[in-house]
């Protein structure tokens, strides 16, 4: 299943070209790229101001060079396909380890949770997949993911 990482970059050809359009990582930030960022975060449309957006936006511009360097670690540069995300980084994970996805994000396919969990190390990464939640667990559903961080705890 592609990611909406992939669906957004596939009509690019180079990297240079997706970094240049890529809709997550502006060269500015408008009232209206606030809106398209909380498309791709939010399973639900979130009441947060853009300029809230903008604010949190300001240090990923300064930084979008290194942003995209992770970018890249999820798609491929020759075709957009999706990859396994950080596989090259995974498998160095050698201690318990949590994984919490929102089952609708429109990110990152929650089947990639089950990659990440089969490129780690760590022993028995433990899942939790918070239902009507999008990319931002601890905004969307802040007690569903506070409770998974807690259990998570209680086993260390």
């Amino acid at each position: 299943e592609l990611s909406t990482v992939d669906k957004m970059m596939l009509k690019y050809e180079t990297f240079e070209d997706k970094k240049a359009h890529f809709p997550l990582l502006p060269q500015t930030f408008t009232s209206a790229d606030a809106n398209v960022f909380k498309k791709y975060i939010f399973y639900k449309p979130i009441f947060a101001p853009n300029h809230l957006f903008k604010y949190y936006m300001r240090p990923v511009i300064a930084e979008r060079e290194f942003y995209f360097i992770v970018l890249e670690d999820f798609i491929e540069i020759a075709d957009g396909s999706f990859i396994e995300p950080l596989n090259s980084r995974l498998h160095t994970i050698k201690v318990p380890s949590l994984i919490i996805w929102g089952v609708n994000d429109p990110l990152l396919s929650v089947s990639c949770a089950d990659i990440f969990k089969e490129n780690m190390t760590s022993p028995a990464p433990t899942i939790v997949l918070i239902e009507e939640c999008g990319h931002a667990t601890i905004v969307e559903q802040p007690k569903q993911t506070i409770a998974a961080l807690d259990a998570f705890l209680e086993t260390l």
